[in-house]
């Protein structure tokens, strides 16, 4: 039976980054159920996007109504994601070497003016033409979507007004994401944050995340809510590796040194040294093989990076569809885990295009996390502990010499599949 779904996210295209691919792929999916989906989101005119990727707007489900509206915009005024260099430590949640008392005094103005985050200056322009589209039709579900964790208080006073079944779905914890003591909030800010996140969490009518351990985190901080809380995983979209599929007997025989891939964002809070350190050594003895970074890189980052060897090739932002045919041509793709606190929790939508890839997966995180869990699952590589230098260093020879020898790595398929897109929006809208 299909369902009418409100769905209000400020992620959408234009917008690119991993935040906008989690409910973009899923209602295709749910619309390809007969879900009639309307989404709610802010115009791109007003938005603050940290990514833009306009080659995503060809994925929207030509049957979603998608109406946009205004917002106000405190990142304009402030020019808090302006050119600067200080505004990629912001992006990055790391505070940058350069430019930190700026940092800091912005992050202090954005957890006392701005609570839960800046982008709630979109709520007002959202509720009104929510209520608009509440009172034309009868919709079954209302589905809101964070970060922003913004977004989740009109789900709040919908609900209020409306009496809707609404859902809320969490892709990031609020008040326990590893950056948040970077936020510089107050004793009375961070009360004020915890006293929305738990009027969201209790007056929901259920509760979605991307993973087992982020939800157990909202169950234990809420026991009184588990019941209604459920999990989601992100995943990988079959649909973005067509045009990227490739005979990996061809490139085995093709391409001659190891090439090893890493794509998306980095910071300074990865701790990413130990793995490029065992990436590097490697390059020095093996004189055939690379190592490519797709994605937005601090520069204090790209220059020590350039310093580690002159094999690791800095490419830049590419579109998403690119993303995905690099991961496939790769033959060892990178993942690293933040080195904070409730890494455990992390579990990166990008896992899931690398599983999907097929291609061996080093990561560098808690062996206990659910990253790990997933890649041992899908035994679709290592996870090694920051001290593990050699042994990563062992693992990539390993792989070095079995493409020398022409042995493909493979991956457990049939639990691979269980990440489609496609078989988690059936998840998805049991749980609606």
């Amino acid at each position: 039976m299909s369902k009418r779904i409100l769905l209000v996210t400020y992620y959408w295209p234009p917008s690119g980054g991993p935040g906008v691919q989690r409910w973009l792929k899923m209602t295709h999916y749910l619309a390809e159920m007969g879900c009639e989906i309307t989404v709610l989101t802010v115009d791109p005119k007003v938005a603050a996007y940290p990514h833009q990727d306009m080659h995503l707007l060809s994925d929207v489900h030509p049957s979603i109504e998608v109406v946009r509206t205004n917002a106000f915009n405190p990142f304009a005024l402030t020019q808090w994601w302006g050119k600067s260099k200080s505004q990629k430590g912001i992006a990055n949640f790391s505070v940058p070497k350069n430019g930190g008392v700026k940092f800091r005094a912005l992050a202090f103005v954005r957890s006392h003016l701005f609570i839960p985050d800046p982008r709630k200056g979109w709520n007002r322009y959202a509720i009104k033409e929510a209520r608009r589209l509440l009172t034309l039709r009868r919709y079954d579900v209302l589905l809101t979507t964070s970060p922003p964790h913004s977004s989740q208080l009109i789900g709040l006073q919908l609900k209020s007004e409306f009496g809707i079944r609404w859902v809320t779905d969490f892709r990031d914890p609020w008040t326990d994401i590893f950056y948040y003591h970077h936020l510089g909030h107050s004793a009375w800010s961070r009360k004020l944050d915890l006293r929305l996140e738990k009027r969201v969490i209790s007056e929901c009518d259920g509760l979605i995340t991307v993973g087992h351990q982020l939800r157990n985190c909202f169950a234990q901080k809420y026991p009184g809510q588990a019941a209604k809380m459920g999990v989601v995983h992100n995943g990988y979209d079959e649909r973005d590796f067509e045009p990227a599929k490739v005979s990996r007997e061809e490139m085995l025989v093709s391409s001659q040194g190891l090439n090893m891939t890493y794509t998306g964002t980095l910071s300074n809070l990865y701790h990413y040294e130990p793995l490029f350190e065992a990436v590097a050594s490697f390059l020095e003895s093996d004189d055939s093989a690379r190592c490519d970074i797709f994605g937005r890189i601090p520069s204090d980052i790209a220059d020590d990076l350039k310093n580690q060897s002159n094999r690791i090739f800095l490419q830049g932002e590419i579109r998403h569809d690119e993303i995905t045919k690099k991961q496939v041509e790769a033959d060892v793709l990178l993942l690293l885990i933040a080195d904070v606190e409730n890494a455990d929790l992390i579990v990166s939508g990008k896992i899931f295009e690398y599983l999907r890839s097929g291609n061996p997966i080093i990561c560098l995180g808690p062996k206990h996390g659910e990253a790990a869990k997933v890649i041992s699952e899908c035994e679709a590589g290592q996870t090694f502990e920051r001290h593990e230098v050699s042994a990563i260093k062992a693992y990539i020879e390993q792989l070095a010499d079995n493409k020398r020898k022409g042995i493909r790595h493979h991956s457990n398929h049939t639990k691979v599949s269980t990440y489609s897109r496609e078989n988690l929006a059936g998840k998805a809208f049991e749980l609606l």
